[in-house]
């Protein structure tokens, strides 16, 4: 059986992984600490793929007098810390992607430089040099400036780190666009165009 030395210490890797992440890879997150029931989540999740990872390893015989089942539990927080730093080197690879991805044909983003967007939880209010995003959970405001690079990619200067956005497709209903964080990480979000304002949303935001 896996010493419960061996359990905390996965366990420790596996929490600091994802607190990681969640603040250098996400500044969309306005800095939010992660809610209880998405952590227990996330760790059920990673956790759960170094359980599988696993499966195939406990197969070999590589410790006498354990069969298979206690060969697998052995291996379960080896396989775990392997899968976070598997994709700590996968997500350090983004930057690769990100140069790599090319918007459609005729896109043109004339349309969206201003005006109100929407992505989960969040209204955006985007005008001149400076957006500012609502967050509706938190009730939460910050002004971000913003700088386009080029006729289809812009710079958000967030407190923590720049991010880089690349817009993809742009449509009547909004655009989608490809993030580059500062660690390289890659994310894509949909942004919805909104036409009609609340009266109530467009007073807290703008003022």
């Amino acid at each position: 059986m896996p010493k419960l030395r061996t359990w905390i210490i996965c366990y420790l890797v596996v929490i600091a992984y994802l607190f990681y992440h969640h603040f250098r890879f996400s500044p969309l997150s306005n800095g939010d600490l992660f809610p209880y029931e998405d952590l227990i989540i996330a760790i059920c999740l990673v956790v759960g793929s170094g359980a599988l990872v696993a499966l195939p390893v406990a197969l070999i015989p590589f410790k006498k007098g354990l069969n298979y089942f206690f060969r697998w539990l052995l291996m379960i927080p080896y396989s775990t810390i392997f899968i976070c730093l598997l994709m700590t080197m996968l997500l350090a690879k983004g930057g690769l992607f990100y140069n790599a991805i090319e918007p459609e044909p005729g896109t043109n983003c004339n349309s969206i430089k201003e005006g109100y967007f929407y992505y989960t939880d969040h209204i955006v209010y985007r005008h001149g040099n400076s957006q500012t995003d609502f967050n509706l959970k938190t009730n939460k405001k910050e002004i971000i400036p913003i700088t386009w690079i080029n006729d289809h990619e812009y710079v958000l200067a967030f407190k923590r780190a720049d991010t880089r956005v690349k817009v993809v497709h742009v449509d009547s209903l909004g655009y989608d666009c490809y993030l580059q964080f500062k660690s390289r990480a890659l994310g894509k979000i949909r942004m919805s165009k909104i036409k009609n304002i609340n009266t109530k949303w467009s007073g807290i935001i703008q003022q």
